[in-house]
Parts: structure tokens; sequence; C-alpha cells
């Protein structure tokens, strides 16, 4: 069993814990998403039982074939929380795009909050050959594209408030919000860099203990 605890930023008391019972444990921290008068915490997990009882559940990718590559590929599973009692507004579980790499990198798997213009939110799941954008709200799959394995990384809004950047396993991309056109940037080589932070036409990236930074011209290092 995994467990979560909300506590006071002020005093430490306890607000509330959120108990998975058949999940395994990952190094994941939650993800806060504000959605006006709401916020929510989504906790990523490795799923090895049936979806919270009275909670919005929804599936992404094969799910049946649990052994491809002679490896046991856990299916994962999101859950959204709300973050002032803990209860649980939506799950999604998902199957690797691409099983065989899933092994690879936790880093891999990763969800993306990219926030603009007045209050808008996006939320965006990268894992082992797929990146995917989700409504936030209800967890539903809005938009889905394959990427280069073993792909993952992260997403952040491209300095033109426009377009979306994914930094992870090889070179930059540049989305559009309904991932319907990527558009590869210069190559650094096969290296696993992580989006941090968008600045006026630059896109800042860290690998290890190295900070790097993107252009917008062409996403040279």
């Amino acid at each position: 069993a995994v467990t979560w605890q909300a506590r006071a930023a002020d005093t430490g008391e306890l607000r509330w814990t959120h108990t998975l019972d058949d999940v395994s444990p990952r190094e994941t921290p939650l993800v806060p998403v504000a959605l006006g008068d709401e916020t929510l915490a989504l906790r990523l997990d490795r799923a090895a039982g049936p979806p919270e009882a009275g909670c919005p559940h929804t599936t992404l990718g094969d799910l049946a074939d649990p052994q491809p590559c002679g490896l046991r590929a856990e299916p994962r599973r999101i859950t959204a929380l709300g973050a002032a009692d803990g209860q649980c507004v939506w799950q999604l579980t998902y199957a690797a795009s691409d099983p065989c790499a899933q092994a690879l990198d936790p880093a891999l798997e990763r969800l993306s909050v990219v926030t603009f213009g007045e209050g808008e939110v996006e939320l965006y799941l990268t894992e082992p050959g797929g990146l995917h954008r989700l409504a936030p709200a209800t967890g539903a799959v809005l938009h889905s594209a394959a990427t280069e394995s073993p792909g993952g990384g992260a997403v952040v809004v491209h300095p033109d408030g426009e377009q979306r950047v994914r930094a992870g396993v090889g070179p930059l991309e540049v989305w559009d919000p309904a991932l319907a056109t990527a558009t590869p940037a210069a190559d650094p080589g096969r290296l696993a860099y992580t989006a941090a932070l968008t600045g006026p036409a630059a896109v800042w990236l860290t690998r290890g203990e190295t900070l790097w930074r993107a252009s917008e011209q062409g996403g040279g290092l």
C-alpha cells in the first residue's frame, strides 16, 4: 500500500490521507493542478489492482497483454484527488505505448501542467513512446501522439505562447496543442533532457547537474 498525507503548511496539522492498496511504490511527487476555485493533486502509481470504487475511471492503451518482450509491464494509474479533502475525483489507468522501454527510466513517465493566458490550464502525460493531452478536470484523453521511443520527458509552453515543447530523450520537439504536428529542433544527441521553464525566446533545460539554454530559433544548445 502507498499512502499520501496532506498537512497544513503553517502548523503541520494532518488534513487528510489517501491510500491505494494495490500499487507498487514510486518516487513520484504529487502534481498540483489549479482549476479556478478547485485545486487537484495528481498521484502517479504502478497499478496492480482495480480502480478505486466510486471514482470515475477511464483507460488508455492496451491493457490486455501483460508481458510483451518477455517482461512484466505493469499498467500505471493517475489518481486526481481534491486538494481540500483528499477525495478521488477521477482515475486513468494506462499502458505504455512502448512497454519494452517502460523499465528504462521512471523519469520517462511524467505529468506536466502547462499554465498560460488568463489561468488556462493544460495537462500532459509523457510516457515511453507516447504523448497525451488530458482534460485536467475529468482525466479524459483529448489528444494523443506517438513519439520516438523511449521519448518521455516533460512539456512546457513554447516562448511564442502558442506551441508546446517536449524535452525528453533525443531532439527537442515543438508541438501544436492538438498534438497534430511535431517539429524536431536541433538534435543535441540521445541524452535525457528535462524541460525546466520557459523564458523570453528560450527554454531552459536540465541534464544531470547542468543547466542548458535552448534558443527559440531552431532549438540549438
